[in-house]
């Protein structure tokens, strides 16, 4: 089986960024990954030096392995992503700052929390042990325009969404030839809405493939999980981010479902649930889901199989 080593990284989803690995569709591949502080933070002392810089616009964090190229995809095509092993590393940590997350008015100083992560649970330093619950923070395609890994959009990317995890499948959109697909900031556990700004952050090694999928055109990403259809919205304002998934599922049912608008709405309030997938700081992005039972949308599949090499 191929396998990309976490050595091609970079920091911007770029569509004249070369492919360092091509695979097949169908072609199940393994991708070695970074932590979001790409390995410099291993010590209480290197938080701040370790730290990227939120106020530029290719802030040094999410560092993603790739791009990985898929033969036979081209733009206008989609592609649906299938995770099919999270192998989470042995160490992580999580941050608490004076400026980040939904609590940070909470922290007196900012401060890492380092984890050790074992098969099923992980200890923190604080005392507490946990589940281990790993999923991919950041997995996207290059867009039309250069995006940088920490953001996300209709190319996915730093989406931070708790079900990115194994058995589950991510539909985007293509809009260069071949996806160029990255992958990085792994979490081995982390909350809907990463509250405070982080999971607890890992290197790990994920296996993926990836297939084009004909007859379906997206608005954005659309996560299948094997009960349900996940739309994703990107916004600067959490409302404005749940407005954007909101309309993205009534596109779908409208589309796919065959529901007329009354329909779809009507499904929207009583079936659908809405969620956040990240919305620690208003002042950078915030990312919104909606999810509906896949008997919806059954034209939506969780991870589709494809061929062993």
């Amino acid at each position: 089986m191929k396998k990309l080593t976490r050595d091609h990284y970079f920091y911007q989803f770029d569509p004249e960024q070369e492919c360092p690995l091509w695979v097949e569709q169908g072609e199940h591949f393994w991708v070695e990954t970074y932590d979001a502080r790409r390995g410099r933070l291993q010590e209480h002392g290197q938080l701040e030096t370790s730290a990227p810089d939120w106020n530029s616009s290719q802030p040094q964090t999410n560092p993603c392995t790739g791009p990985i190229g898929v033969t036979g995809l081209h733009t206008g095509d989609t592609v649906q992503i299938s995770i099919h092993k999270i192998l989470p590393d042995k160490r992580g940590f999580i941050i608490h700052k004076t400026n980040m997350g939904i609590c940070k008015q909470l922290v007196d100083k900012s401060q890492v929390v380092f984890a050790e992560i074992g098969d099923d649970s992980l200890s923190l330093e604080c005392g507490l042990s946990l589940p281990v619950r790993p999923h991919i923070g950041t997995l996207g395609i290059a867009p039309q325009k250069p995006i940088a890994t920490g953001f996300a959009g209709q190319h996915g990317g730093n989406m931070d969404c708790r079900y990115l995890e194994e058995g589950t499948t991510l539909y985007l959109p293509v809009q260069v030839d071949g996806g160029k697909i990255g992958i990085g900031d792994v979490h081995a556990s982390m909350g809907c809405g990463e509250l405070m700004g982080t999971g607890v952050e890992t290197c790990a090694v994920v296996e993926l493939s990836a297939t084009g999928v004909p007859g379906i055109q997206l608005l954005g990403p659309v996560i299948c999980t094997s009960s349900e259809v996940m739309t994703i919205g990107v916004a600067d304002q959490l409302q404005e981010a749940l407005e954007i998934a909101s309309a993205n599922m009534v596109d779908l049912l409208e589309r796919y479902g065959r529901y007329s608008r009354i329909s779809a709405l009507s499904l929207l309030t009583t079936v659908c649930d809405a969620g956040i997938c990240q919305g620690f700081d208003a002042n950078i992005f915030s990312v919104a889901s909606v999810s509906i039972p896949r008997q919806y949308l059954s034209l939506f599949i969780s991870n589709r199989g494809g061929k062993h090499t």
